[in-house]
C-alpha cells in the first residue's frame, strides 16, 4: 500500500505543478480559461485514483539509498555474513508474526492521520451544505430584487427559476444550490442603489451559468482527500480567484469599471468588518484586491473560455489521466514474489550429509548447492546471524544436509532466498514466528582519535562477476593452512585464521558490511553509529577469545597472543564498541522435522 500511496503523491504533484504552470502561461488570457485549466487538474486528481486500478500497472524504477543493517524492530534484517569470503545473505520473506496485540506501524499511523483528515475535510463540506441549506431556509424573499433577476435571468439564457433572499449572516452577494440555485444578499441591501444591486445580481447569476456551486462543492471534496498536499490549497485558492473574477468580466460587460470596483472595495470593508462568513462561501477577502486590480486592468482579456479551450482542457485531462494513472513507484532493483503464490525450486534433492564439520551453502543464477544444517540453511534463507534463531530440536544445527536445488529459468541470489525458504518449509515442515525482545547490542563509534581506516587502493580486492557463485562458510574456523588465503571480493570481509591469530580482511568496504561482519564475530547486532559513508580498505589483527563465539580462542599452549577485537578495533581502525541494549528482532522456531526421502 505504500509505494501506491507514494504514486498517488508523485502523480498529484506532476498535475498540480503543470495546471499552475498552466495558469501562470495563462495569466493574460481570459479568467475563464484558467478557471478551466484548474477545474480539470481537480478532475484528474478524483480520477487518478479509480483509474489506477483500471489501467495496467507500469512500474517507474526509483533508485533508493540501502540502508545499513541495525537491529530493526520490526523485522529480521541482519544479514549472514561468512567467516572465510564475506557472502551477503537474502532478503527475508514475509511471514507470520506472532505478537500480543496489534502492531502499531508507520504506516497504519499514517493511513490513521489521512483518514482522520479526509473525514474532517468532508465534514466541513457537509456542514457548509448544511449552512447554506439553513440560510436559504431562513432567508426573507425579496420581491423587488427577484423581479430584476428574472430579468436578468432571462437576458443571459437561465430558464430556472433562482430565489433572491436576504439574511442576517451573509456578508455580501453569494450564490447557493444547484438544482434550486438562491442568492442570498445581506440585511443591509436594500439601501443599496439599484446599479449595485443589478451589478452584484449579474456576477451572482454568472455564478448559476456556470455552475459553480457545483465545482466549489466538487474541489472541496477533492481537497480533503489530498489535505496533506499544499498544492492542492494553492490550486483550489487559485480555482476560486478565477471562479469570481470569470463573473466579473461578466459584470463588465453592462457596467463601467470604477463603480464596480468602487462596489468591490465596499465589499472589502464588509469582509473586514465582520470575522465569520458561511463556511462555503465562494468570494473571501483575500482575493477581493486581486479582483479590484483585475477590473481595472484594461489590458486583460474578459470573456468566457469558448468551445476550443473547452475541447483542449477535457483532451488534455483524459490524456493525463491515461499517462499517470498505470504508473507505480518501484524501488530499482526490488523483486517481488509472484502474486500466484511463494517461489519454489523446480527440482530440489536432499539427503543426509556425512562431509564434514565445515558446512557451506554456494548460490548460483538458477540453482543452489549446500552441504550444511538446518540451522545454517535458516540464517542464509532468512537473512540471520545465528543468534537470531531460537529454538528447535536439538539437531537443527548437528545434522547437515546436502541439497541440490535447481529453477527452470535463470534466478536472482534473492529468489534463490526466497525459494530456499518455501524449500525448508516444505521439507523440513519449518514452521517459524518473529519476535523483537531487547537485548544487548553494540553501537560502533569513532574513538577520540578518529578514524584509521585508509582509502582504497588498487589490487586490494577483486570484483565479482554478475553471476559469480555466493558461498557461506560455518561451522567451525579451519585450521591454519588448511584452506589457501584467498583475496577478498571488493566491499566483502575474509577472515583468516593463522598461526599469530585471526586476520579480517577487505577492500572497498563500506561501514554496514564492517558492522554485519562484526555482528557474527560477537554474537551480537553492532549498530553503525560513525556516520562514515565512504568505502576503504580493511585489515584488522586480533586473537579470537570469549568475545567472539563464532571463533573459539586458541588452545591455551598454542604460543598465539595478541590483543582482542574489542582492542584491534580502537588501536588498528580508531573505533570503539559502546554496549547498549536495544530492539532485536528474532526468528523463532515452532516446528521442525527431518526431512523425508527424496
Amino acid at each position: 500500500m505504500m509505494p501506491i500511496a507514494l504514486s498517488l503523491i508523485a502523480k498529484a504533484t506532476i498535475v498540480i505543478v503543470f495546471a499552475l504552470l498552466a495558469g501562470w502561461l495563462a495569466r493574460r488570457r481570459r479568467a475563464a480559461l484558467r478557471h478551466l485549466i484548474f477545474l480539470a487538474a481537480f478532475a484528474v486528481l478524483a480520477l487518478l485514483p479509480a483509474a489506477g486500478t483500471v489501467f495496467p500497472a507500469v512500474p517507474v524504477h526509483v533508485p533508493l539509498p540501502s540502508t545499513p543493517a541495525t537491529a530493526d524492530v520490526t523485522r529480521v534484517t541482519t544479514p549472514v555474513i561468512p567467516m572465510l569470503d564475506g557472502t551477503q545473505a537474502m532478503p527475508v520473506r514475509p511471514s507470520e508474526t506472532r505478537a500480543t496485540g496489534p502492531a502499531l506501524t508507520p504506516f497504519t499511523l499514517l493511513s490513521t492521520v489521512w483518514l482522520a483528515g479526509v473525514l474532517g475535510g468532508l465534514v466541513f463540506v457537509v456542514l457548509g451544505i448544511w449552512q447554506t441549506r439553513r440560510i436559504r431556509l431562513d432567508g426573507l424573499p425579496w420581491r423587488d430584487a427577484q423581479t430584476m433577476t428574472n430579468e436578468l435571468a432571462r437576458d443571459v439564457g437561465i430558464r430556472r427559476r433562482i430565489d433572491v433572499v436576504v439574511h442576517e449572516a451573509a456578508i455580501g452577494p453569494m450564490t447557493c444550490g444547484i438544482m434550486r440555485p438562491v442568492i442570498v444578499f445581506p440585511q443591509d441591501a436594500w439601501t443599496w442603489g439599484d446599479a449595485d444591486v443589478r451589478r452584484a445580481l449579474t456576477h451572482e447569476l454568472e455564478h448559476v451559468r456556470r455552475s459553480d456551486w457545483l465545482t466549489l462543492c466538487f474541489a472541496r471534496a477533492v481537497c480533503a482527500v489530498y489535505w496533506f498536499h499544499p498544492l492542492v490549497w494553492i490550486a483550489n485558492r487559485q480555482l476560486s480567484v478565477n471562479a469570481e473574477r470569470a463573473c466579473d468580466d461578466a459584470v463588465l460587460r453592462h457596467s463601467q469599471a470604477v463603480g464596480y470596483a468602487d462596489q468591490l472595495v465596499l465589499l472589502a470593508e464588509r469582509f473586514s468588518a465582520r470575522t465569520r462568513r458561511p463556511l462555503l462561501a465562494m468570494a473571501s477577502r483575500g482575493d477581493l484586491s486581486t479582483r479590484v486590480r483585475a477590473v481595472l486592468d484594461i489590458h486583460q482579456q474578459r470573456g468566457p473560455a469558448g468551445v476550443r479551450a473547452l475541447f483542449t482542457t477535457a483532451i488534455a485531462a483524459v490524456v493525463s489521466v491515461a499517462l499517470l494513472a498505470p504508473l507505480r513507484t518501484v524501488a530499482a532493483g526490488q523483486e517481488r514474489a509472484p502474486a500466484s503464490g511463494p517461489l519454489r525450486f523446480d527440482v530440489a534433492s536432499i539427503k543426509p550429509s556425512a562431509s564434514g564439520e565445515i558446512m557451506s551453502v554456494r548460490a548460483l543464477p538458477g540453482r543452489l548447492s549446500a552441504d550444511a544444517s538446518l540451522g545454517i540453511l535458516m540464517q542464509h534463507a532468512y537473512g540471520v546471524q545465528p543468534f537470531q534463531v531460537v529454538g528447535g530440536p536439538g539437531w537443527l544445527t548437528s545434522e547437515p544436509y546436502q541439497i541440490e536445488a535447481k529453477t527452470g529459468a535463470p534466478a536472482t541470489r534473492e529468489q534463490l532466498s526466497l525459494m530456499l525458504q518455501s524449500l525448508l518449509e516444505d521439507r523440513f515442515q519449518l514452521k517459524t514466528h518473529r519476535d523483537v525482545k531487547e537485548l544487548p547490542v553494540f553501537a560502533l563509534v569513532s574513538n577520540n582519535g578518529g578514524f584509521r581506516l585508509p582509502p582504497p587502493k588498487d589490487g586490494a580486492c577483486v570484483e565479482a562477476a554478475a553471476d559469480a557463485a555466493v558461498e557461506w562458510a560455518g561451522g567451525r574456523m579451519a585450521f591454519p593452512g588448511e584452506l589457501q588465503p584467498v583475496k577478498p571480493q571488493c566491499g566483502a570481509a575474509v577472515i583468516d585464521l593463522g598461526p599469530r591469530g585471526a586476520h579480517m580482511r577487505g577492500g572497498k568496504m563500506r561501514m554496514p558490511e564492517l558492522v554485519r561482519t562484526l555482528s557474527m564475530l560477537l554474537g551480537r547486532i553492532v549498530i553503525d553509529k560513525t556516520g562514515l559513508a565512504e568505502s576503504f580498505d580493511l585489515q584488522l589483527d586480533f586473537v579470537p577469545d570469549d568475545t567472539t563465539p563464532a571463533m573459539p580462542p586458541p588452545p591455551p599452549d598454542s604460543g598465539i597472543s595478541g590483543v582482542s577485537i574489542a582492542q584491534a578495533l580502537q588501536q588498528q581502525l580508531g573505533l570503539r564498541l559502546e554496549s547498549t541494549r536495544g530492539p532485536v528482532g528474532l526468528v523463532i522456531v515452532d516446528q521442525a522435522e527431518r526431512p523425508s526421502a527424496n
